[in-house]
């Protein structure tokens, strides 16, 4: 890990810490004050949803430098040690409850319908009258 206060050269590997969180990516900053962008392909070996899940501000990881671009730093922690999903909190779990009790709602409720078609269709047979497939 270099921690020189001079400009940084391709390959490099050095420590930084999240500033920014943008959709793309993370903005870093380098020990010797410049910043720099990990791009979201470049934070894990799998595919990144959110990177809310893997990176916070203020956190701390190795990048290898993969480009410089007139001034502008590519960084990769997936070349170094890729960063991984951090554990789920409690606000994960509030979600993943809730997502589950809105689809057993719609569950319930396409199944009251179907159990209504059947029985409606039951009577139709039974007395012979016909019945509109568009009354609910």
């Amino acid at each position: 890990m270099s921690l020189s206060s001079g400009a940084v050269s391709m390959g490099e590997v050095v420590g930084v810490e999240v500033v920014k969180i943008a959709d793309f990516g993370l903005y870093v900053k380098l020990p010797n004050g410049q910043e720099g962008l990990v791009h979201v392909s470049q934070i894990a070996n799998e595919y990144v949803k959110n990177i809310n899940d893997y990176a916070r501000m203020g956190d701390h990881f190795s990048v290898k430098v993969i480009q410089n671009r007139g001034g502008r730093l590519e960084l990769s922690a997936k070349e170094v040690e890729p960063l991984r999903k951090k554990a789920a909190g409690a606000d994960s779990a509030r979600n993943a409850q809730d997502e589950f009790e809105d689809k057993l709602k719609r569950f319930m409720i396409n199944s009251d319908r179907t159990q209504a078609d059947i029985r409606r269709n039951r009577e139709a047979r039974r007395t012979g009258k016909k019945i509109s497939r568009f009354r609910r």
